[in-house]
C-alpha cells in the first residue's frame, strides 16, 4: 500500500465492491460425483431437496461410511505405514440450514441396524440373562450357607462352591451401539470397550466441543482417548470403582455441523491446539444459501434411499477376520503402484506448502495429517465402491485415490479457511482487530500513521499494520486512495479489489493447491527468524576505525534481553562473517537471528525443551523427540545431542514399530519386544505408544 489514505465502508454503494467476508474467503465447492455410487446420488439428493450445500450431506454421508468401514478394514498406505478408516469431519452452517434434518437422514441406517440387531439379539440376551440370574441366586444362596455354618471345613467348601458358581457366570450380550450424541470423553471408553472398539460420536451442534474442554470435569480437558482414538492407538481405560478396560484398535469417527460461531476461538481453549486436537478435523465452510432458497424441492427419490440403507448395512455386515486365536483383525486394503504415486504427489506438495512461507506455515498441525486423512478418505471410497463384496480382496485404485484427492484438495481449503477463523492465521487476526478498530470509530477515511499511531500496542511495526491493511483491502473493506490534492483538481480514484469465483468446480487438486508446489530455488542458509527494527539505526555496518566497538556495540543491543554476552556471539562467529559485517554483507536482523539460534543451542546441549518444541516427533537418527511439528523426521536440531553425547529429553512414550528391538511377525500391527519389554497378551502393537527407556530407534 502506497498511499497514505484509505478509504471507509460509507463508499458510495456503486463505487464499493463486493466484500469477501474475513471468516469465509471465496472457497471451491465440492463436487459430488466424487462420492461414487449409492453414497454421491444419496448426498445429491438430499442436498436437492433440503436446498443445502453439497458439503453438508457430502461430510455426514462420508462419516456415516466411515464408521462402517472403520469396523472392518485399514489401510496400508505403503509399507510400515497404515491408516485406519475412520473421518472426522465438521461442517460449519448457520442456525436455520436444516443441519439436524441432513444428519438424520444420513445416519438414519446406523439407528435402524441398531435396532433391528437389538430384536435379533432379544431372545438370546432374554436366555443368558435368565441363566446368569439363575446361577448368581445359586452362589448367593452358597455365600449365605458358608457364612452361617459352624463347620469350617463345610463353610470353606461351600466358598468355593459359590466362587466356582460365581465364575461361571456367563456373559449377557449387549445389543450393538455404534453410535452416540452426547458421551462424555470418560462414558466413550467404556462404550468403544463393550462395542468392538468402533463408533460415532454425531452431532447437528458443537456440544462436543465442550465436553472435550472439560464441561463436566471442572474443566479439565481430557482428550487423551478422543485423540488415541483418532489414530488407533491403544489406551487405558480408567472406570473409577470398576475394573479399568483395555483399548487396543479404538476408532472413532466424528460429524458435527455446528454453526460456525462456534468455531472462532476454538483454538485458543486449553490442549485445543498445543496437542493437536483441531489437527485432526476437516473442515467444511460453505456458504448459507438462507434467503435464496426456491423452496419448491423435490423429495428424494424412495430407490435412492433404499439403496442407500442397503449399501450401509452391507458395509456394516462384513465379516470380521479372526485369527488362529479366535482375536478380531481387521482387513488390510493396499494402493495399486498408481494409486500410490497419486498419493506420493499429493503428500509431496502438502509437503512443500509447510515450508516457510509456505500456505501451511500457519498450519503443519492439520497439514500435517493431511495426507493421511486423503488416504483415508480413498478407504471409504474402495468400501463404498465395493460394499455388496470383499473390498479387502480389491486394491485401491488410481481412480479412487483421484476422486479422493479432489475431494480432499477442496477440503484442505475450506480448512485452511476455517483455521484462520479459529485465529490460526495471525494476518487474518491482525485484520480483524483493524477492522474492529475502523468500526468502533465509525471512520471513513484515515492514513496508516493514524492507524499505527492508535494500535501501537497490537502492532508495534508499521509493517504489520500494512499487511493487516492488504488483507482487508484484498477483501474489499477498505479502498486505498491515491494521493490527495487539497486544492481543485478530479476526483480521487480508488483501486478496485480482486474477487475470486466461489463457485469454481472441475479444479484438479494440483489447480486446488497449486499457491506453493513449485520447488523453490536452491536455499543457502536456512530462513532466520525474530527479525527485528528497534536498534536499525544504532550505526552503519560499514567498516571504519570505529568498526569493531560499533559491532560490540550492536551486539551488546543484540543480546540485552537474552542470556548471553556480546563476547560469546563474537566468538560463536569465524573470521569471514565478521569481515561480511564490516563489509555491509551481514544484517543485524541476521546476527539477532544467529544470537538467539546460539542461545537456543546452548539451553538444548542443558536438555532443556525450547518453548515452540511442543510436539512429540520423531526422529530417524534420535527417536522419539520433541520438535516443532508432529511428524517423522530424518534428522532434527537433537542430533547435536546425540552425536556430542548430550542427553535428549524424550516424549513419555514411544512407538513399538519404530524401535531396533521390536521383531514384527506376520501381521501389520504385532510383534515381540526382544528386550524383553512387558507386553500385551496379542503381542506388542506397532503403532502401540508406550513407555519403554530401552528404546532404540531402527537404524
Amino acid at each position: 500500500m502506497n498511499s497514505d489514505l484509505l478509504h471507509g465502508a460509507t463508499a458510495p454503494i456503486e463505487d464499493w465492491p463486493d466484500l469477501v467476508p474475513l471468516d469465509t474467503p471465496n472457497l471451491p465447492q465440492l463436487d459430488l460425483q466424487h462420492l461414487p455410487a449409492w453414497a454421491g446420488d444419496y448426498a445429491r439428493a438430499w442436498a436437492v431437496t433440503t436446498e443445502t450445500p453439497p458439503e453438508l450431506a457430502a461430510g455426514m454421508v462420508l462419516v456415516t461410511c466411515a464408521t462402517a468401514a472403520a469396523r472392518r478394514m485399514h489401510i496400508m498406505v505403503k509399507p510400515g505405514y497404515f491408516e485406519p478408516c475412520n473421518l472426522w469431519v465438521v461442517t460449519a452452517l448457520p442456525p436455520g440450514n436444516r443441519k439436524s434434518a441432513v444428519q438424520s437422514a444420513a445416519t438414519k441406517p446406523l439407528v435402524h441396524w441398531e435396532r433391528d440387531q437389538a430384536e435379533v439379539m432379544e431372545a438370546e440376551i432374554q436366555r443368558i440373562t435368565s441363566e446368569y440370574k439363575t446361577i448368581e441366586a445359586r452362589a448367593k444362596d452358597k455365600r449365605n450357607k458358608a457364612a452361617k455354618e459352624q463347620d469350617e471345613g463345610k463353610s470353606k467348601a461351600l466358598a468355593q462352591e459359590a466362587a466356582d458358581l460365581e465364575a461361571s457366570l456367563p456373559t449377557i450380550p449387549l445389543p450393538p451401539q455404534i453410535w452416540t450424541s452426547d458421551a462424555t470423553p470418560e462414558r466413550l471408553g467404556s462404550l468403544l470397550a463393550e462395542h468392538g472398539e468402533c463408533m460415532a460420536w454425531l452431532s447437528s451442534e458443537g456440544g462436543v466441543f465442550d465436553l472435550l474442554s472439560g464441561r463436566y470435569s471442572s474443566g479439565i480437558p481430557n482428550l487423551d482417548l478422543v485423540l488415541k482414538a483418532h489414530s488407533g492407538d491403544s489406551e487405558r481405560v480408567d472406570r473409577g470403582s470398576r475394573p479399568p478396560v483395555y483399548l487396543h484398535y479404538p476408532r472413532l469417527s466424528i460429524g458435527l455441523s455446528p454453526q460456525p460461531d462456534v468455531l472462532r476461538g476454538l483454538a485458543s481453549k486449553p490442549g485445543f491446539r498445543g496437542r493437536g486436537l483441531l489437527g485432526r478435523f476437516l473442515y467444511l465452510l460453505p456458504p448459507s444459501p438462507l434467503g435464496y432458497r426456491k423452496l419448491d424441492a423435490p423429495p428424494v427419490p424412495e430407490g435412492i434411499t433404499t439403496s442407500y440403507v442397503a449399501g450401509i448395512y452391507a458395509m456394516l455386515n462384513w465379516e470380521p477376520q479372526i485369527d488362529a486365536e479366535g482375536h478380531e483383525n481387521p482387513y488390510l486394503l493396499k494402493l495399486t503402484r498408481e494409486a500410490l504415486a497419486e498419493w506420493n504427489d499429493f503428500a509431496h506438495a502438502i509437503e512443500i506448502q509447510m515450508r516457510p512461507a509456505g500456505d501451511m506455515e500457519h498450519c503443519t498441525d492439520w497439514a500435517g495429517k493431511a495426507p493421511g486423512a486423503a488416504a483415508r478418505i480413498a478407504g471409504v471410497l474402495h468400501g463404498i465402491k465395493h460394499a455388496h463384496g470383499k473390498p479387502w480382496e480389491a486394491h485401491i485404485t488410481q481412480e479412487t485415490m483421484s476422486s479422493a484427492l479432489e475431494m480432499m484438495a477442496v477440503i484442505t481449503r475450506h480448512s485452511l479457511a476455517t483455521l484462520d477463523m479459529m485465529g490460526a492465521d495471525p494476518t487474518i487476526a491482525a485484520a480483524r482487530h483493524l477492522w474492529d478498530w475502523i468500526e468502533r470509530g465509525r471512520l471513513e477515511r484515515f492514513s496508516v500513521r493514524e492507524a499505527f499511531n492508535a494500535l501501537r500496542g497490537r502492532f508495534p511495526r508499521m509493517k504489520d499494520i500494512r499487511i493487516a491493511l492488504e488483507a482487508l483491502e484484498e477483501r474489499g473493506y477498505v479502498l486505498e486512495l491515491e494521493a490527495v490534492s487539497h486544492g481543485p483538481g478530479r476526483p480521487i480514484p480508488h483501486r478496485d479489489c480482486a474477487t475470486g469465483d466461489p463457485g469454481a468446480l472441475a479444479m484438479s487438486w494440483r489447480s486446488l493447491l497449486a499457491g506453493s508446489v513449485e520447488e523453490p530455488g536452491i536455499i543457502i542458509k536456512d530462513p532466520l527468524p525474530a527479525k527485528i527494527e528497534h536498534i536499525s539505526d544504532i550505526a552503519d555496518s560499514a567498516y571504519s576505525a570505529e568498526g569493531d566497538s560499533k559491532f560490540l556495540e550492536v551486539l551488546s543491543h543484540i543480546t540485552a534481553q537474552l542470556p548471553i554476552s556480546p563476547i560469546e556471539i563474537r566468538d560463536g562467529l569465524d573470521a569471514e562473517e565478521i569481515q561480511q559485517w564490516h563489509q555491509g554483507l551481514l544484517s543485524i536482523e541476521e546476527l539477532d537471528a544467529f544470537a538467539r539460534a546460539v542461545v537456543q543451542r546452548q539451553a538444548m546441549i542443558r536438555g532443556e525443551i525450547p518453548e515452540h518444541f511442543i510436539y512429540k516427533a520423531t526422529c530417524k537418527q534420535c527417536g522419539p523427540i520433541w520438535l516443532w511439528m508432529e511428524d517423522e523426521v530424518l534428522s532434527c536440531p537433537w542430533c547435536i545431542n546425540r552425536i556430542n553425547h548430550h542427553s535428549i529429553p524424550r516424549p513419555t512414550v514411544i512407538r513399538c514399530g519404530d524401535c531396533d528391538y521390536f521383531n514384527p511377525i506376520d501381521h501389520p500391527f504385532l510383534g515381540h519386544c526382544q528386550r524383553g519389554e512387558v507386553e500385551d497378551i496379542a503381542g506388542l502393537w506397532r503403532t502401540t505408544f508406550r513407555e519403554c527407556e530401552q528404546f532404540v530407534p531402527i537404524p
